[in-house]
């Protein structure tokens, strides 16, 4: 054999042995390859995550460092020391650590989307924290803090959207239905916040494929009068109940067009003749058809307002009759405006809007 040769070979024999070696580990019972990690390398990453949880970030800072020098490849290290640094206000320093780091690592790009966040960036926060969903759709903390930035961007109908599509995709968490709660107050979203409550109380989210009435009633709280309409045909609301619910719900001009649609094929829908009636249309349609069937029991809670609101107190004997009608349903929204029915009939004298 050459010398030449001999070498040939000894590098090939010898390439193994001096490249990094890889380890095994076992994980939720499966066992995957991954690279190795040198022992000092994991003692101070922990002692960097133990300062930091403790307050002591230019520990942290300094053993996240160390952690990063010693494991170069490891995005861990890098995202923490980004982490740490950008609470101490070096945001310089934090994105030359975060670019260090592998950007296909959700939690680095969490990371960088709350440090931007902390800095008022919120248009750069939400993109970084998108990209963190696209690597890891999952992420209950990641989903939160989108929540975060789109109220802070002033986009709060968004977040309220955005969390309760996690409930629907997820199932009843908790702590998406915390997040929700405020949220939806604020904005004045009863659907939406009758959802986080009702998860809250150890109840279930809306399933896919099934939308229930809380659905139906955030598409009119948004406005969204088409999206309503598939909604309640597929949770098996009729289309003049879904002209009283946007009545009930203070969406006057959603639920006069809707009724008017449906007057407009169906004359005789008595639900339909009430929502336009209580929205109080400009002009009614003629002739009025005699309704061919009763009244739901929504309409005639609705009536039942409309008269109080429209005609007078002298009304509210009659209001009250039509309130007592079924008292049996558990749509939240006919129980809420029972209960404002009842209120207003009580108080005769008072100036009604």
């Amino acid at each position: 054999m050459s010398l030449r040769a001999a070498a040939l070979v000894f590098l090939l024999l010898a390439a193994p042995a001096c490249s990094r070696p890889s380890v095994v580990r076992s994980a939720g019972g499966e066992l995957t390859r991954g690279r190795f990690i040198a022992p000092q390398a994991y003692e101070a990453y922990a002692r960097g995550a133990l300062a930091e949880a403790e307050g002591h970030l230019d520990a942290a800072a300094t053993a996240y460092r160390y952690a990063a020098e010693i494991d170069a490849s490891g995005p861990e290290p890098w995202t923490r020391l980004g982490a740490v640094l950008c609470r101490q206000g070096k945001h310089t320093e934090a994105s030359e650590a975060f670019a260090e780091a592998d950007e296909k690592y959700a939690p680095l790009r969490k990371a960088r989307a709350r440090c931007l966040l902390d800095q008022g960036k919120a248009t750069e926060a939400l993109a970084e924290a998108d990209a963190a969903l696209v690597f890891d759709p999952a992420d209950e903390e990641t989903a939160l803090l989108r929540a975060d930035i789109l109220e802070k961007a002033g986009d709060r109908p968004r977040a309220v959207r955005e969390l309760l599509g996690r409930l629907v995709a997820f199932g009843p968490r908790e702590r998406v239905a915390a997040r929700l709660e405020p949220v939806a107050r604020a904005e004045g979203d009863l659907a939406a916040l009758r959802v986080a409550r009702r998860v809250l109380d150890g109840g279930s989210s809306p399933k896919l494929g099934t939308p229930s009435r809380d659905a139906l009633d955030l598409a009119l709280q948004n406005g969204d009068l088409a999206a309503a309409r598939r909604l309640g045909t597929r949770a098996g609301v009729g289309p003049g109940a879904v002209a009283l619910r946007a009545v009930a719900l203070g969406q006057r001009a959603l639920g006069r067009e809707q009724a008017e649609l449906v007057l407009g094929a169906d004359p005789s829908n008595a639900d339909a003749l009430v929502a336009l009636f209580a929205a109080k249309a400009p002009a009614a349609p003629a002739p009025l058809a005699r309704p061919a069937a009763p009244l739901s029991p929504l309409g005639r809670l609705i009536l039942a307002e409309a008269l109080l609101r429209y005609v007078g107190p002298e009304t509210s004997t009659l209001a009250e009759a039509l309130a007592s009608v079924d008292e049996s349903s558990q749509d939240p929204l006919e129980s809420s405006l029972r209960a404002r029915v009842r209120e207003a009939a009580a108080r005769p004298d008072e100036t009604r809007p």
